[in-house]
């Protein structure tokens, strides 16, 4: 900590090593990766404020120096309101932890404060509206990709779970839902594109999660993703036979055996509730929750017994206490419902290229459309709200898309041997 708040570890060999790496890099980014790399990263253009333009960050990386490093390091640790949040893990006892922290405290304070205070935001997530959604249609810049990619993923109108009595009321039935719903998914999923189409070697489906940071408030997102990297068909082709997929499986969700049901449960349940193997995953878990909601709870008054230590337990209990119209309810408001929130990110290798032309007519009414304009996206996601921690409320989560509809628009304090705190030494004015 005091070499970190010196700067002495800044020298002009780490710069420069460390600038010729992110720049080779960056300069290759979109020659090099696959095709379904490019996907999730337009995907994340539109969703993300930590994803920024390749160009962009090149421009700040090729005009770094050191000067301009240890300009930066210093205008960091001498605001006014820098925090520092700690953990100690290992065999130690909570006596040595706390001592460590204070020590780390007066370090901080010895300071002094020269700059005023600055608010810093940590990267936010965008909301999707509700009932709109997004194409994304890229060539992919790898000569040698021959591949396309469709990345499908759809965005809960409800925030995810963080912790009882810590979310929105509808949030811990609606997290287990699209977990367990995920893990039902994935092997049907495989086996009808992957193994009878045989769309490509790649096709995936999973949860996914993000958060959102609005001020002390961190905002979990559940996401559910589909993947598939192809050069049998055109990426649009691809997401028609996803489409087609979808609506089906809702008829497999009705029509499934309760004890399929009470299987995938299980052992969904038993996954999560599965022993750390390792003191690092499990000091990374604590801290992870100690860093996303420790500033709020404490703004509150609350204390590290207020933190969710046993999320995961709540959400494993919840899933075992699920029922098949917990399931469909979850399904027809995600993911088939006139109120979805949906993004197709499409990238097209040399066996199907892009035709511009034919994807600006995908357009509807309800549908944005980006063709091969990264700075049509920004401007999309400029428009959109940060995701917060409430609920999109809309008028009928249930009502589903006709399949008409489909056919027009072409596509279907912690453990043993860890002590976790959350402490914030912040200076003194």
């Amino acid at each position: 900590l005091r070499d970190f708040l010196d700067g002495n570890f800044i020298q002009e060999s780490y710069v420069e090593a460390t600038q010729d790496r992110i720049v080779r890099s960056l300069q290759t980014y979109f020659a090099s990766r696959r095709a379904d790399s490019l996907a999730s990263h337009y995907q994340n253009l539109l969703l993300s404020t930590k994803q920024s333009e390749v160009d962009v960050s090149l421009a700040v990386v090729q005009s770094a120096n050191l000067s301009s490093c240890k300009a930066q390091h210093k205008k960091i640790v001498e605001n006014a309101d820098i925090e520092i949040d700690c953990l100690y893990s290992g065999n130690v006892s909570e006596k040595d932890a706390k001592a460590f922290f204070v020590e780390a405290g007066e370090l901080l304070n010895k300071r002094g404060s020269k700059n005023p205070s600055v608010k810093l935001v940590g990267p936010d997530h965008r909301r999707l509206e509700l009932g709109k959604e997004t194409e994304a249609h890229f060539a992919s810049q790898n000569p040698q990709e021959e591949n396309g990619a469709v990345l499908m993923t759809y965005q809960s109108h409800i925030p995810g779970f963080r912790g009882a009595d810590f979310s929105c009321p509808e949030s811990l039935q609606s997290t287990a839902s699209l977990r367990l719903i995920s893990h039902m998914l994935r092997e049907p999923l495989f086996d009808t594109l992957r193994t009878k189409q045989q769309l490509g070697y790649i096709v995936s489906s999973y949860y996914d999660l993000e958060f959102s940071h609005s001020d002390a408030t961190a905002t979990p997102i559940d996401l559910l993703s589909i993947n598939v990297l192809s050069r049998k068909v055109s990426p649009p082709d691809v997401a028609t036979r996803i489409d087609d997929f979808l609506i089906g499986f809702r008829g497999s969700l009705m029509n499934m055996p309760e004890s399929e049901i009470r299987d995938h449960a299980d052992a969904l349940s038993s996954k999560l509730l599965k022993p750390m193997q390792s003191l690092s995953s499990e000091a990374s878990n604590h801290f992870s929750k100690i860093r996303r909601y420790a500033p709020e709870i404490l703004r509150a008054g609350g204390n590290d017994s207020d933190l969710p230590w046993k999320s995961v337990e709540d959400l494993a209990g919840s899933i075992q206490a699920l029922q098949r119209k917990d399931l469909v309810e979850t399904w027809d408001r995600v993911v088939l419902g006139t109120d979805r929130s949906r993004v197709v990110s499409m990238v097209y290798g040399s066996t199907f290229p892009l035709d511009e032309k034919l994807a600006r007519k995908r357009a509807t009414s309800s549908k944005s459309v980006v063709v091969n304009n990264a700075a049509d996206l920004l401007k999309l996601r400029r428009n959109l709200k940060p995701y917060e921690n409430k609920v999109e409320r809309a008028s009928q989560f249930a009502k589903l898309l006709p399949s008409s509809t489909y056919a027009r628009l072409g596509f279907a304090a912690a453990a043993v041997g860890v002590i976790g705190f959350t402490l914030s030494a912040r200076r003194k004015r």
